[in-house]
C-alpha cells in the first residue's frame, strides 16, 4: 500500500477492520462502502517494515460462555530503542472499527527493535496470568482457565462478610479472627477490572471493620450491578459477591 492510497480512496466508507490477514505481522485494512451510494468496498495490503511485532490471542472455555475473554486488558512490556515501554489493549464487543466494523479479536502490538518481550500479563474476571521472556515475530495464545466464580467465605477463626448486599450507600466488610490478620481486599467489576482497593497488607484486629463508598480510585460512584471483592485474609483466600442498586 503506498502512503497515499488510503488517504485518496475515496469517501462513503461505512466501517472499516484492522487485522493481518496475511500472517506477515503487519496490519491490514478492509473498508465496507455505503451501498447507497455505490462502489465497491476496499482492501488495503500494508507491505509492513523490518519492525519486530507480537499477536497475543486469548482463548477460554467453562464461564459463561465468554470464549474470546471480552473485557480482558493485556499489557506487554518491553524496552524498545533502550526505553521501557508498556502498552496496553483491551478487549471490547466493539473494538474500533466504527458503525459496520470490528477489528480482530487478536491483539496487535508493534515492538520496534525489541529483541525479546519481557513479560506479557492478562487481567480478567479478577484473575491474572503472566508470562516471561516471550519471542517477538509470532501469535502468542493464552489459554484462560476459570472453571467458576468462588463465592465463598473462609473458615473460623478468620471470616468476612459484606453488609448490606445490595448496596446503595456504602458497603461494610466486617472481619472475625482471633488475633491480628493481614489482609488486601479488592473491588472487581464483572470485566474483571479493578475499580478499589480497600486494603493492601493492612493488619486487622478481632472485630475490625472496613468500609467501601462505592466510589471508584477516581472518586466517582460506581454503576449499579455486580462486583467482587477479591481477598486475602491471612492464609485464606476468596471472592464475595456484591450488589450494588440505586
Amino acid at each position: 500500500m503506498e502512503d497515499d492510497e488510503f488517504v485518496n480512496a475515496g469517501n462513503y466508507v461505512e466501517g472499516l477492520a484492522w487485522a493481518d490477514y496475511d500472517n506477515d505481522g503487519d496490519l491490514d485494512i478492509f473498508c465496507a462502502r455505503n451501498n447507497y451510494f455505490g462502489g465497491n468496498n476496499l482492501f488495503f495490503e500494508n507491505n509492513g517494515n523490518s519492525n519486530n511485532w507480537l499477536k497475543v490471542k486469548l482463548n477460554h472455555e467453562g464461564w459463561y460462555g465468554n470464549k474470546q475473554a471480552i473485557g480482558a486488558k493485556i499489557f506487554v512490556y518491553a524496552t524498545i530503542n533502550g526505553h521501557s515501554v508498556m502498552q496496553m489493549r483491551e478487549l471490547t464487543a466493539q473494538s474500533g472499527g466504527g458503525q459496520g466494523g470490528q477489528n480482530d479479536v487478536v491483539q496487535f502490538f508493534g515492538l520496534g527493535n525489541a529483541s525479546i518481550v519481557d513479560s506479557v500479563k492478562v487481567f480478567w474476571n479478577y484473575h491474572e496470568y503472566e508470562q516471561m521472556q516471550v519471542t517477538p515475530n509470532q501469535l502468542l495464545e493464552i489459554s484462560l482457565i476459570i472453571l467458576d466464580t468462588p463465592e465463598y467465605l473462609v473458615n473460623t477463626p478468620n471470616t468476612l462478610v459484606v453488609f448490606p448486599n445490595p448496596a446503595t450507600e456504602n458497603a461494610v466488610f466486617r472481619f472475625t479472627t482471633s488475633q491480628p490478620t493481614v489482609a488486601t481486599l479488592k473491588i472487581f467489576d464483572l470485566q474483571g477490572r479493578l475499580v478499589k482497593t480497600i486494603s493492601e497488607n493492612e493488619t486487622i484486629f478481632a472485630g475490625g471493620e472496613k468500609m467501601w463508598d462505592l466510589k471508584n480510585h477516581n472518586g466517582n460512584r460506581v454503576h449499579p450491578g455486580v462486583y467482587f471483592c477479591k481477598y486475602n485474609f491471612g492464609d485464606k483466600a476468596g471472592s464475595l459477591k456484591m450488589i450494588v442498586a440505586n
